[in-house]
């Protein structure tokens, strides 16, 4: 009863580490923070809309066909800006921004005339500001101070990214309360985290019209009237910062001009289509119940390809939803971090669910290995002293026996699948070893062990243990073709028979213990089991076993000598058996093979 909460919250506390540990990578983890940019500005540069007729935002461009008419390029001509601003200030704009930084001395006559104009025109018109922290000098600063009335400046800070350098937003106002450009002009407070962008209609990125700024007095009021109007450099080369355009356009395209990017900060703060990244109060909830639901299938029984497509189809819902909220609610979430989050949920699924296999596969083995065999509980009914810990030194055959590659088998079979088999199979080697007078020592997950001799006596035990030996085999390739018939790749029993002084009888602890048998007979008899996967046979036979059993008898029962190994550890080679139903396929007694393997304790 207590079981199932625990794991339930154990699976929830799996779930919870990994939301977290996944977020702050997103955060702090600069590698996944640089990828989940450059998604979000693919998003960002996919779904920018094409600029219509209706904007209201116009820029007037410093070109370089502009500086080329001038006798300098920098600082900029101060009796253009003054031109530009009386023409424009003539077609009776909403208002007017100069994207242009005058924090030098020019020319005493062109600086005075536009100083004059900046506090004269009609529009208003707001003019771009630094401060210290742009790494203006004091001289820089007293210059635009005196230059630039107050009630006109405007901060043109655009928001770079301290990861990646792109520029995805723009300042509202600083801690003085100075407003940014777009924001006065717009005349809203609104903080713009990540910029909506739009696009040409064409194939220019531009969406903005740009009128050069040496050609406006040509150009009709209409152009002008009723319109927010931007002034500055408009050069290939100069005063460009990277956008979300870099994405899908490239490094070149994707770097626009500042004026551009007031723009669009102007144009979203008119229409509020800006952007706003999802935090973590919004994405840890849905993290928790995706990676607790791929926790879930990983940890399932489920077909690996069942798994794939489920976790593919909870990426596919998340990419979904991530999309809906950009384009219906503005919302930008993350992309990577969730599929990361399925991922690792669904290895660990996997990893939960192979220890709990595991664990289960240990608590079937020592299950089993501790049932009593019939022959044990009737002979303890006749003599209780047995129950006492302790044992005797006897001559026991003992029998082992192991199916070929069902380690790999267990992982593929489904579990009730696999133990209904295995049930059935161990019922099967179980009824035959009493047939023959030997007891079920143990089961050890798909393997046999069988004694005979104990703990009641049978004379001829050796006979008893060969008989038992090839009709367990007859059994077993019976079992394998038959399984093997319904699709289920069951592998052939092999059978390992020895005989030997051991010590038997009751081993443990006072309150629990098993009946077993101990010794390098025990230990030889396993060997011989795995001897078989090198001589190509099912059944081997010690000399031990055929030197115990009437000669007599070898005729018919068809005992034939395979080889002669030699047992790590000890000195002679040892003569090993089958029976000849059993030799391996071109076997020739003339071409005997002396100490073919040595053989190594399983």
């Amino acid at each position: 009863m207590i079981k199932a909460p625990m794991q339930a919250f154990g699976l929830l506390a799996i779930s919870l580490l990994i939301s977290l540990a996944c977020w702050f990578s997103s955060v702090y983890f600069s590698p996944l923070t640089q990828v989940e940019n450059w998604l979000l500005d693919l998003r960002v540069a996919l779904l920018a809309q094409p600029a219509t007729d209706t904007n209201n935002i116009v820029i007037v461009g410093i070109t370089e066909e502009t500086l080329e008419g001038l006798r300098y390029r920098q600082p900029v001509d101060r009796a253009l800006l003054a031109n530009l601003l009386e023409r424009i200030d003539r077609a009776s704009p909403t208002v007017i921004g100069l994207d242009v930084l005058l924090d030098q001395a020019t020319e005493p006559e062109k600086d005075q005339r536009l100083m004059h104009v900046l506090q004269t025109l009609e529009t208003p018109v707001f003019v771009a500001y630094a401060t210290p922290q742009d790494n203006l000098t004091k001289r820089q600063l007293d210059y635009l101070n005196m230059f630039v009335p107050q009630a006109k400046r405007a901060l043109v800070n655009l928001r770079r990214d301290s990861v990646d350098g792109v520029v995805r937003g723009v300042l509202a106002e600083d801690s003085s309360g100075l407003q940014g450009l777009a924001n006065v002009m717009a005349n809203s407070k609104r903080q713009i985290e990540i910029l909506a962008l739009q696009r040409g209609s064409g194939e220019s990125l531009s969406a903005f019209p740009v009128y050069p700024a040496h050609v406006i007095e040509s150009l009709p009021d209409f152009w002008f009237k009723g319109k927010q109007v931007l002034v500055g450099a408009s050069l290939p080369m100069q005063d460009r910062y990277p956008t979300s355009f870099q994405a899908l356009y490239g490094l070149q395209e994707g770097a626009r001009p500042g004026v551009e990017i007031h723009a669009h900060a102007i144009s979203n703060l008119n229409s509020e289509s800006d952007y706003q990244r999802l935090g973590a109060a919004a994405h840890l909830p849905v993290f928790l119940l995706f990676t607790w639901l791929a926790l879930l299938v990983g940890k399932s029984d489920w077909h690996w390809s069942i798994k794939f497509l489920c976790i593919a189809s909870l990426s596919v819902i998340l990419w979904a939803v991530g999309i809906g909220l950009m384009l219906y609610f503005q919302l930008v979430p993350l992309v990577l971090t969730p599929l990361l989050c399925l991922l690792l949920a669904a290895g660990a699924g996997v990893v939960v669910a192979s220890r709990q296999h595991r664990s289960q596969k240990i608590f079937i083995r020592r299950a089993m290995s501790h049932y009593i065999a019939p022959e044990i509980v009737a002979d303890l009914q006749k003599h209780p002293e047995k129950l006492s810990l302790g044992g005797e030194r006897k001559e026991l055959s003992m029998v082992f026996t192991d199916i070929a590659g069902f380690t790999s088998l267990s992982e593929r079979l489904e579990p009730p699948i696999l133990l209904d088999l295995l049930n059935q199979y161990l019922h099967g080697m179980s009824e035959i070893v009493a047939r023959y007078h030997g007891i079920v020592d143990k089961y050890i997950g798909d393997a046999v062990v069988a004694l005979f001799n104990a703990p009641l006596d049978v004379s001829d035990h050796a006979l008893q243990a060969v008989l038992c030996a090839s009709e367990l085999d007859h059994f077993a390739q019976a079992f394998m073709r038959n399984t093997n018939a319904q699709g289920l790749p069951w592998g052939e029993t092999r059978i390992g028979v020895h005989t030997g002084e051991v010590i038997v009888g009751n081993m443990g602890g006072e309150k629990r213990f098993d009946y077993t048998a101990v010794g390098d007979a025990m230990n030889i008899a396993s060997r011989l089991e795995g001897a078989n996967k090198y001589l190509s046979t099912r059944i081997c036979i010690s000399e031990n076993t055929v030197l115990a059993i009437n000669c007599s008898k070898h005729h018919e029962l068809g005992i034939e000598e395979v080889a002669r190994v030699v047992l790590k550890g000890k000195a002679n080679a040892m003569r090993v058996y089958t029976l000849h139903s059993n030799l391996p396929p071109g076997w020739s007694n003339t071409k005997l093979p002396c100490s073919l393997i040595v053989l190594e304790g399983k």
